[in-house]
Protein backbone atom coordinates (compact mmCIF):
# COMPACT_ATOMS: atom_id res chain seq x y z
CA UNK A 1 0.00 0.00 0.00
CA UNK A 2 1.80 3.23 -1.07
CA UNK A 3 1.53 5.67 2.14
CA UNK A 4 2.18 8.92 -0.29
CA UNK A 5 -0.96 8.73 -1.59
CA UNK A 6 -2.92 12.11 -1.08
CA UNK A 7 -6.90 12.57 -1.10
CA UNK A 8 -8.35 13.51 -4.82
CA UNK A 9 -10.13 17.10 -4.70
CA UNK A 10 -13.32 15.52 -5.98
CA UNK A 11 -15.35 12.74 -6.37
CA UNK A 12 -16.62 11.33 -9.58
CA UNK A 13 -19.43 9.58 -11.44
CA UNK A 14 -20.05 8.34 -14.77
CA UNK A 15 -20.11 10.91 -17.40
CA UNK A 16 -23.55 9.55 -18.68
CA UNK A 17 -25.25 9.73 -15.17
CA UNK A 18 -24.38 13.09 -15.62
CA UNK A 19 -27.65 14.03 -17.36
CA UNK A 20 -29.68 11.72 -15.31
CA UNK A 21 -28.39 13.13 -12.12
CA UNK A 22 -30.51 16.98 -13.42
CA UNK A 23 -33.49 14.27 -13.74
CA UNK A 24 -33.42 12.87 -10.57
CA UNK A 25 -33.04 16.04 -8.73
CA UNK A 26 -36.59 17.44 -10.67
CA UNK A 27 -38.44 14.74 -8.48
CA UNK A 28 -39.85 15.79 -5.59
CA UNK A 29 -38.19 14.41 -3.21
CA UNK A 30 -34.68 14.77 -4.53
CA UNK A 31 -35.21 19.20 -5.24
CA UNK A 32 -33.50 20.24 -2.08
CA UNK A 33 -30.83 16.83 -2.20
CA UNK A 34 -27.37 18.32 -2.66
CA UNK A 35 -25.06 16.45 -5.18
CA UNK A 36 -23.20 14.84 -1.69
CA UNK A 37 -26.61 13.86 -0.43
CA UNK A 38 -27.16 11.90 -4.10
CA UNK A 39 -23.97 10.91 -3.93
CA UNK A 40 -23.86 9.17 -0.68
CA UNK A 41 -27.68 7.73 -1.19
CA UNK A 42 -26.03 6.00 -4.17
CA UNK A 43 -22.64 4.94 -2.08
CA UNK A 44 -24.94 3.32 0.17
CA UNK A 45 -27.13 1.79 -2.49
CA UNK A 46 -24.08 0.14 -4.43
CA UNK A 47 -22.62 -1.06 -1.00
CA UNK A 48 -25.87 -2.39 -0.41
CA UNK A 49 -26.13 -4.43 -3.48
CA UNK A 50 -22.47 -5.53 -2.88
CA UNK A 51 -21.64 -4.14 -6.67
CA UNK A 52 -19.05 -2.06 -8.02
CA UNK A 53 -19.10 -0.81 -11.62
CA UNK A 54 -15.89 1.01 -13.06
CA UNK A 55 -16.33 3.64 -15.62
CA UNK A 56 -13.77 5.02 -18.18
CA UNK A 57 -15.44 9.14 -19.04
CA UNK A 58 -16.08 10.68 -15.59
CA UNK A 59 -17.51 13.35 -14.59
CA UNK A 60 -16.83 15.97 -11.83
CA UNK A 61 -19.60 15.79 -8.80
CA UNK A 62 -18.87 16.38 -5.75
CA UNK A 63 -15.66 18.70 -3.90
CA UNK A 64 -14.22 16.43 -0.99
CA UNK A 65 -14.28 19.61 1.41
CA UNK A 66 -18.10 19.43 1.16
CA UNK A 67 -18.36 16.47 2.82
CA UNK A 68 -18.45 16.56 6.52
CA UNK A 69 -16.51 14.18 9.04
CA UNK A 70 -19.04 11.79 9.61
CA UNK A 71 -19.55 11.76 5.92
CA UNK A 72 -15.92 11.18 4.90
CA UNK A 73 -15.98 8.29 7.97
CA UNK A 74 -18.98 6.49 5.84
CA UNK A 75 -16.81 6.75 2.54
CA UNK A 76 -13.14 5.61 4.58
CA UNK A 77 -15.31 2.27 6.34
CA UNK A 78 -17.17 1.10 3.15
CA UNK A 79 -13.23 0.92 1.61
CA UNK A 80 -12.08 -0.73 4.86
CA UNK A 81 -15.10 -3.15 4.43
CA UNK A 82 -14.02 -3.59 0.92
CA UNK A 83 -10.82 -3.78 1.04
CA UNK A 84 -11.05 -6.23 4.36
CA UNK A 85 -8.52 -4.22 6.19
CA UNK A 86 -6.99 -0.76 7.77
CA UNK A 87 -4.33 -0.78 5.51
CA UNK A 88 -6.44 1.41 2.80
CA UNK A 89 -6.65 4.10 4.71
CA UNK A 90 -3.40 4.85 3.57
CA UNK A 91 -3.75 5.29 0.40
CA UNK A 92 -6.60 8.15 0.16
CA UNK A 93 -6.83 7.88 -3.90
CA UNK A 94 -7.80 4.09 -3.99
CA UNK A 95 -10.80 4.75 -0.88
CA UNK A 96 -12.14 7.39 -2.93
CA UNK A 97 -12.04 5.37 -6.11
CA UNK A 98 -13.70 2.29 -3.87
CA UNK A 99 -16.84 4.57 -3.17
CA UNK A 100 -17.11 5.96 -6.80
CA UNK A 101 -17.73 2.69 -8.25
CA UNK A 102 -19.94 1.53 -5.55
CA UNK A 103 -21.81 4.99 -6.06
CA UNK A 104 -21.72 4.42 -10.20
CA UNK A 105 -23.79 1.18 -9.39
CA UNK A 106 -26.46 3.15 -6.96
CA UNK A 107 -27.01 5.83 -9.14
CA UNK A 108 -27.88 3.41 -12.21
CA UNK A 109 -30.20 1.93 -9.83
CA UNK A 110 -31.32 4.87 -8.12
CA UNK A 111 -31.95 6.52 -12.02
CA UNK A 112 -33.93 3.15 -12.83
CA UNK A 113 -36.06 3.73 -9.61
CA UNK A 114 -36.99 7.39 -9.29
CA UNK A 115 -37.53 7.29 -13.34
CA UNK A 116 -39.58 4.40 -13.69
CA UNK A 117 -41.73 4.58 -10.19
CA UNK A 118 -45.13 6.27 -10.84
CA UNK A 119 -45.75 9.77 -8.97
CA UNK A 120 -45.45 9.60 -5.09
CA UNK A 121 -44.30 5.61 -4.82
CA UNK A 122 -40.74 6.04 -4.78
CA UNK A 123 -40.65 8.12 -1.70
CA UNK A 124 -42.82 5.36 0.18
CA UNK A 125 -40.02 2.94 -1.31
CA UNK A 126 -37.14 4.40 0.12
CA UNK A 127 -38.38 5.42 3.30
CA UNK A 128 -39.11 1.85 3.47
CA UNK A 129 -35.95 0.68 2.38
CA UNK A 130 -33.90 3.05 4.62
CA UNK A 131 -35.81 1.91 7.63
CA UNK A 132 -35.55 -1.76 6.86
CA UNK A 133 -31.57 -0.77 6.69
CA UNK A 134 -31.28 1.04 9.55
CA UNK A 135 -32.94 -1.80 11.56
CA UNK A 136 -30.68 -4.17 9.92
CA UNK A 137 -27.77 -2.24 11.02
CA UNK A 138 -29.02 -2.16 14.55
CA UNK A 139 -29.09 -5.58 15.12
CA UNK A 140 -25.31 -5.90 13.14
CA UNK A 141 -24.76 -2.98 16.51
CA UNK A 142 -25.96 -5.04 19.28
CA UNK A 143 -24.60 -8.48 17.69
CA UNK A 144 -20.81 -6.80 18.36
Amino acid sequence: MNNNQKAPSRVYIPREMEESIGDIKKEKFFEDAQNKHIYLLALSIGFKNNTKSKFEKRHEFVRLGTFNEKEKALIKSIAISDYGGLEILSNKKEVYEISEKYAATGLKVLKEKVLTSSLGSYEKTIEAELIRNYDEIEKEIDII
